[in-house]
């Protein structure tokens, strides 16, 4: 019977150790002001000026595969 009340008071230690920095966490991230313009901008570039798509095309129609030590990765190395 000892055994089982240790087991759950050591539970009950180890969760308010876990618990009490997470929830002074919580209440530190609630308090942060966002910059709702700066998010606007960000989404508004990424969305309507993004590369990625042209970049993906150039990395996977022009210059393919490399595995490293190929005949092919010298030539990645000199062109980019």
């Amino acid at each position: 019977m000892r055994q089982s009340f240790r087991g759950s008071s050591l539970t009950a230690v180890v969760l308010l150790v876990t618990a009490a920095p997470t929830a002074s966490a919580v209440g530190q991230i609630a308090q942060e002001r966002v910059d709702l313009d700066v998010v606007r901008r960000i989404r508004d570039e990424g969305l309507n000026r993004s590369q990625i798509p042209e970049l993906a095309r150039q990395l996977t129609d022009e210059i393919g595969p490399r595995l490293t030590g190929s005949p092919g990765t010298d030539f990645f190395v000199r062109t980019y």
